[in-house]
């Protein structure tokens, strides 16, 4: 009890404060002297645990941020109630994490709260919390970053990071860092002019680079590292570390597709690497000369490595690559990212047209040449060609070959629309007739085309538009379910009523059952019940056929079966038409369907008076 009467003694001042600058009222703090009074005499019992820490230090922090909203409200320093509040909360942090220093997020929390309120002391945490959770790399990361944030000339980041490396040397993201904050280093120290700190500071990221190439085998961290070579503070101090490391991928890794890719999109973005060998034989050279210029201006020992080249030139080069590519690999994908990189430059046609065109005619060829083009880079391919008379004929031809071999949707799409632009009806059907036979019930978007296209031919081929037809309802494939539904409509256009219903009665008993078939069966009796008044039993049928086949999975057949019956039908069967629904729609079902019931059924009443 002396431990508690002496806290609640060192807190008034606390509560005299919050009086003093109005930043909580009597009752609030009334309340608030309360709940710390209580967390107080709970952390002097043995059995206390972390979680009277934690839901204490909550406390203290939602005050601590109740008085800067009142700062920044009423434009005044509280410097002096801030203080206790962050000695108080500093406190408590330190003897929880003394007593339960598993915790690994209580220790993040701390850190956050230290790096707003006293910034002095987050190094010192992040020392204490390694010795507990150096385990997670992570951790080691974030320290070297604070560090490095704090003063970047001081060894400790790289202390931390070495000591991190030392426990963790097969991991990716402490190296990067490492790695990431020494070419950093360099490029701050080029740039006030110091060149020996400078080559120092390489000459270290060299290092990392090197000792991880006995512990890391995975390519893309030896591209994050280019990359970060690459950015344009560091693109030019950086120049032989490029090279080293992209000598050695070559070497380690020639028969990688995403190295290749990498190399060649470095050419685009102009950063060529003939420009860095080109600069590793004049290195030697220009030593002297750079020695000289540096004792007059401190940043004139760092030239530019990579000539300024045109588009047109950068393109080039990346395509050279791609081909070198393509003809050491032999790949599919290699061919793809070729193909698609020609694509993408086209996209921006502002200047260059003729060349960006060019070298995508280019890359296409050569990648139907290697037989390893994908189909979708076919479609791009042969809708370029149709659109000339010397390609058409060339399309027709690659058309032929590669639809075969392909078996593709896409490709016969291609290959019927090609047909239909020229109006030829006959090469329609039988290129139709091949797709069908190649594609089975995949064939659905053929059949679209090709009926779409014999509906514009109505008048002068009425006979094959029916045989299309009737090719498409045979179809087992859901897909083609639509179809049916198509077909009734041309059926009500060219043949009376009853064929309708004789035709609707042979296509509903067709597996698998095609709910959009019954929907244009009701549009169609709906219109002869609006015309006649009578007939409603044919209609009531296709909702009978409707509910039996859709009525477990889909509450919507049922309140169409609802709406004809208070609309046109007999009212009495509604209640018989609801009990039916509860008893055969899925469980999961039954209450949304009783809902959307309640609330339509006054509307539908209304709609049929």
């Amino acid at each position: 009890m002396e431990v508690v009467q002496e806290l609640q003694e060192r807190a008034l001042p606390v509560y005299e404060q919050l009086k003093r600058y109005n930043v909580c009222d009597d009752n609030e703090i009334s309340d608030y002297k309360q709940k710390r009074e209580s967390f107080a005499l709970q952390l002097t019992q043995k059995s206390v645990n972390s979680r009277t820490y934690v839901e204490y230090i909550i406390l203290e922090r939602k005050m601590y941020r109740l008085i800067e909203r009142k700062e920044a409200n009423f434009k005044t320093e509280l410097r002096g109630l801030k203080n206790n509040l962050i000695n108080h909360i500093t406190k408590l942090y330190r003897e929880c994490l003394q007593k339960f220093p598993e915790s690994e997020g209580l220790w993040n929390h701390f850190i956050e709260f230290s790096k707003h309120s006293n910034p002095m002391q987050v190094l010192g945490i992040y020392e204490k919390m390694l010795t507990y959770h150096g385990s997670n790399e992570k951790n080691w990361v974030e320290a070297a970053l604070w560090a490095f944030s704090n003063d970047s000339e001081s060894l400790v980041w790289q202390d931390i990071c070495t000591r991190g490396l030392q426990r963790h040397p097969n991991e990716e993201i402490l190296t990067k860092t490492l790695f990431d904050l020494l070419v950093f280093v360099a490029h701050k120290r080029a740039e006030a002019g110091q060149k020996l700190d400078y080559e120092s500071a390489l000459r270290q990221a060299e290092c990392v680079y090197r000792n991880s190439r006995t512990t890391i085998t995975n390519l893309d961290f030896f591209l994050g590292l280019v990359r970060r070579c690459e950015e344009s503070s560091f693109i030019n101090i950086t120049a032989p570390l490029q090279l080293k490391i992209i000598d050695d991928l070559m070497e380690r890794y020639p028969s990688q597709e995403r190295l290749w890719d990498f190399l060649a999109q470095r050419e685009l973005r102009g950063y060529t690497l003939g420009d860095l060998k080109e600069y590793a034989k004049t290195i030697e050279v220009d030593k002297a000369d750079e020695t000289q210029d540096s004792t007059e201006n401190g940043v004139n020992f760092i030239k530019p490595v990579f000539k300024d080249r045109t588009m047109k030139q950068r393109i080039e080069l990346c395509a050279k690559v791609y081909e070198t590519a393509l003809k050491t690999l032999k790949t599919r994908t290699i061919c793809h990212n070729y193909i698609s990189a020609m694509l993408v430059v086209n996209e921006n046609n502002e200047t260059d047209l003729k060349t960006r065109r060019k070298y995508l005619a280019m890359a296409l060829r050569i990648g139907h040449e290697s037989g390893l083009m994908s189909e979708e880079h076919y479609c791009v391919f042969l809708r370029l060609l149709i659109v000339t008379e010397t390609g058409r004929k060339i399309a027709e031809s690659i058309l032929s070959e590669v639809c075969s071999a392909y078996k593709s949707v896409k490709l016969y799409e291609v290959w019927v629309s090609y047909y239909i632009s020229q109006n030829d009806s006959d090469m329609v059907e039988k290129i139709h007739a091949k797709a069908v036979k190649d594609l089975g019930d995949k064939s659905a978007p053929i059949y679209e085309l090709s009926i779409q296209y014999f509906k514009t031919r109505y008048d002068e081929d009425r006979s094959t538009l029916e045989r299309l037809y009737r090719d498409a309802i045979k179809m087992t494939s859901p897909k083609f379910g639509i179809f049916r539904a198509q077909y009734l409509e041309f059926c009500m256009i060219n043949s009376p009523l009853d064929k309708v219903r004789k035709e609707y009665d042979h296509l509903s008993q067709l597996p698998p059952p095609c709910l959009k078939l019954h929907e244009k069966m009701a549009e169609i009796e709906s219109q002869v019940i609006l015309r006649t008044k009578k007939d409603t039993e044919r209609r009531r049928q296709v909702y009978e056929n409707m509910v039996l086949q859709f009525g477990k999975d889909n509450t919507s057949v049922w309140m169409e079966y609802v709406r004809f019956e208070c609309s046109y039908g007999d009212k009495n069967r509604v209640t018989h038409i609801y009990d039916r629904a509860k008893a055969t729609l899925n469980e999961n079902l039954v209450y949304p369907f009783q809902m959307e019931y309640d609330l339509k059924k006054e509307n539908f009443k209304a709609e049929a008076d």
